[in-house]
C-alpha cells in the first residue's frame, strides 16, 4: 500500500500524481532505468485530482503511477511518500534502496554517526528478501 500526502495546497498548475486506473491489476511490472515502460496512455486515460494540504491518496503498491508537470516556476510542490506492508511479507529487494536510486545509501547515511540504531535499521529485521534482480545502487 503507497500513501501519498501533500505539504501543501497542489493546484493544478504545481502538477501533483497521477494514477493509470487499474494498472494495479495487470501484476508486477518489469522494471528498466528506474522506470515502468508502459504502453502509451493518453492524457485522458490518466486520474489526477487537485489535493490540499491534509488530503491522504492511498493505492495499491502495483498501481502505475507518475508525476505531472510543474507549470509554475516560482514555486515547488512537496509532499511525503509512505510505502506499507506486513513485516511477514516477502519484500522485493529494490523496496530496501534508496528512492529513484539517485544516492546509495552509504551516501545518505555519509553525515550519520556510525553508531546511530537507524543506519540500516532494516537489516536486524527478520525479513524475507525477493533478491530477484542483481543488487542497483548500493547497499
Amino acid at each position: 500500500m503507497d500513501r501519498v500526502d501533500p505539504l501543501g495546497d497542489c493546484p493544478r498548475e504545481l502538477g501533483g500524481l497521477a494514477i493509470a486506473p487499474e494498472s494495479h491489476k495487470r501484476g508486477l511490472r518489469d522494471v528498466r532505468d528506474r522506470t515502468i515502460t508502459v504502453a502509451a496512455l493518453d492524457d485522458s486515460e490518466w486520474r489526477w485530482s487537485p489535493m490540499r494540504s491534509g488530503d491522504v491518496l492511498l493505492f495499491h503498491s502495483l498501481t502505475i503511477h507518475r508525476a505531472r508537470d510543474n507549470d509554475r516556476l516560482d514555486q515547488i510542490r512537496f509532499s511525503s511518500d509512505f510505502r506499507y506492508q506486513a513485516r511477514s511479507g516477502v519484500v522485493h529487494e529494490h523496496s530496501l534502496l534508496p528512492h529513484m536510486r539517485w544516492q546509495t545509501w552509504e551516501e545518505l547515511y555519509s553525515d550519520w554517526r556510525a553508531d546511530d540504531p537507524l543506519r540500516y535499521y532494516w537489516r536486524g529485521l527478520p525479513l524475507e528478501v525477493d533478491p530477484a534482480d542483481p543488487p542497483v545502487g548500493g547497499s
